[in-house]
């Protein structure tokens, strides 16, 4: 990622703080062991003798995802074998703070990765019937460009529909959610 202490020492107000954005130096979505976090102190009173003790309140830039595919129990298909998935829409920037900005980590852009089952298990007759992949992406941090606020899945997945049921697509799919949103 793009960020380090010494771009971090060059802020000097909350505001630019809240406007710095990350952005992935390669378009990966593995870690090093590495795992960004952003942040808060509460009650802390700097002197030029003392740091007074405080509250610190963490939040992830990355979130790791597990794919789990399985079998149904009962199924009459005894074996599957996945090869590989595309995850699409993965954003390669994410804003530090998350807070209220109209700043646009979104020039960073978007990439689609593919995937790989790394765990497979197999049934007792030796049918493989489960695989999983873990990948890790930015967090989509939300922005006052949003065009509705939501708080359910199923608000953030509606489609803006013509009369006639077909979707209308002139200014966008999602009525709630960005286009690119993952």
């Amino acid at each position: 990622m793009n960020i380090s202490s010494d771009l971090l020492n060059t802020v000097t107000t909350i505001s630019e703080l809240e406007a710095m954005n990350v952005n992935l130096m390669q378009t990966t979505t593995s870690r090093n062991g590495y795992f960004p976090m952003t942040g808060r102190l509460d009650g802390v009173t700097v002197n030029t003798t003392s740091i007074s003790a405080g509250t610190a309140y963490l939040e992830r830039l990355d979130s790791k995802i597990t794919l789990n595919v399985k079998l149904a129990a009962n199924q009459e298909l005894k074996a599957f074998v996945p090869e590989s998935c595309t995850i699409r829409n993965l954003p390669a920037g994410s804003r530090v703070a998350n807070a209220p900005s109209t700043s646009d980590y979104e020039e960073a852009g978007y990439f689609d990765s593919e995937m790989v089952f790394e765990e497979q298990t197999t049934s007792a007759d030796g049918f493989i019937n489960s695989a999983s992949c873990s990948f890790y992406m930015l967090e989509n941090r939300e922005s006052d460009n949003l065009k509705n606020r939501v708080s359910t899945y199923h608000a953030r997945d509606q489609r803006i529909k013509n009369a006639d049921g077909s979707y209308n697509t002139d200014n966008g799919l999602w009525l709630n959610a960005p286009e690119n949103a993952t």
